[in-house]
């Protein structure tokens, strides 16, 4: 009986790791397929080229997430003929959370984007990062909040006008030299109130306009190293010649090859816009 009772409570301990195991197993397998879709999800939710009836500009990207899921986010949309706008967003942390707090925050700017052949005065990108700013504030989710750089290009005017919200400083490269468009911006959700800035430049073919999420300048090696926004500017300017996708694919490259076998750290998302005409 004592040699029985004792192989009992064994075999009792086995089952029951038994079943927690496969209990274990099967709720990973369900995790692991959810978070497939929602991968698909965040893909298809991004834009796969830029709009057709546009003429004389290039428009391409590259997104890279630092895990399944990330929270960088990018959009090229049309709502006037002659008119492209680009965004893109960086959600502050990682993951699953981040990953719904961007999709939010793209769907604003989507709907803030499209209003703007009925409200046009309201549609400037100071008053889109303003009105995405007061709802995601009033969302009270006081531990997240998003940079956003929002650019409308005015193709029959042959102007960008551009706010931004925390976003590292866009690269500019024109006939006279490639540089930094120093924009400064408190990020979206922080204070309700919120007030940004804009700036007007002049369009002119072969310029070429590069956006990137810090997850590029801040892309660190094994030694600790920033990428950093010089290096940056070096590979856009080496590259401008180059069609809008060579240019973000040349990015993604010195950053790989500068990162070596160093898990990526941050999201990374890089949009470039080339005036061909």
């Amino acid at each position: 009986m004592e040699i029985l009772t004792l192989l009992a409570a064994q075999a009792a301990v086995a089952i029951e790791n038994a079943n927690l195991y496969e209990e274990v197993r099967t709720t990973h397998e369900r995790l692991e397929k959810e978070v497939r879709f929602a991968q698909r999800v965040q893909v298809a939710l991004l834009p796969t080229a830029p709009p057709k009836r546009l003429k004389g500009v290039e428009v391409a990207a590259a997104f890279a997430p630092a895990r399944e899921l990330g929270g960088d986010f990018h959009d090229y949309l049309s709502p006037e003929s002659n008119t492209l706008v680009v965004a893109l967003g960086d959600v502050s942390g990682k993951g699953v959370p981040a990953a719904l707090y961007s999709a939010f925050a793209a769907e604003l700017v989507r709907g803030r984007t499209f209003r703007r052949r009925y409200l046009p005065d309201r549609s400037s990108p100071a008053g889109v990062l303003s009105s995405v700013n007061i709802i995601l504030h009033q969302r009270q989710l006081e531990e997240y909040y998003c940079t956003l750089c929002y650019a409308v290009f005015d193709l029959k005017r042959r102007v960008l006008t551009m706010g931004n919200s925390g976003l590292p400083y866009p690269v500019r490269c024109t006939a006279e030299g490639c540089s930094q468009i120093e924009l400064p911006g408190v990020p979206l959700g922080s204070f309700p109130n919120s007030m940004y800035d804009e700036v007007t430049l002049a369009l002119h073919a072969g310029d070429v306009f590069v956006f990137a999420s810090d997850g590029v300048s801040e892309a660190m090696n094994a030694a600790g190293q920033e990428f950093t926004s010089e290096r940056l500017i070096e590979v856009v300017a080496a590259t401008r010649h180059l069609p809008a996708q060579q240019i973000v694919d040349s990015i993604f490259v010195a950053v790989a090859t500068w990162r070596g076998d160093t898990p990526p750290n941050d999201d990374m998302t890089a949009v470039a816009v080339k005036i061909t005409a």
